[in-house]
């Protein structure tokens, strides 16, 4: 999920670097998982930054934060954006 919608991508992790797990991969990329063990979705950071905002200065819950990024994603049918 990013600051503009929510976006379906796949991602290659790198297995060069021992004690470079998939956490640390996704962190260095400003990506936060939504759980830390094998993540399904992920936050940019930009997206964080701006949940922290209005939850902080309009009372925006993470549903309300989540349903306004799918419909941002799809405004048509926004049963239709796939959300893990």
């Amino acid at each position: 999920m990013d600051v503009n919608g929510i976006f379906e991508i796949a991602v290659d992790f790198c297995g060069c670097r021992p004690g470079y797990g998939h956490l640390k991969q996704l962190l260095g990329s400003r990506l936060f998982p939504a759980t830390s063990m094998q993540p399904k979705t992920i936050f940019t950071f930009r997206a964080l930054r701006l949940f922290d905002i209005l939850s902080l200065e309009s009372k925006v819950t993470a549903y309300q934060f989540c349903a306004a990024a799918t419909r941002l994603t799809d405004d048509l049918i926004p049963s239709s954006v796939k959300v893990c």
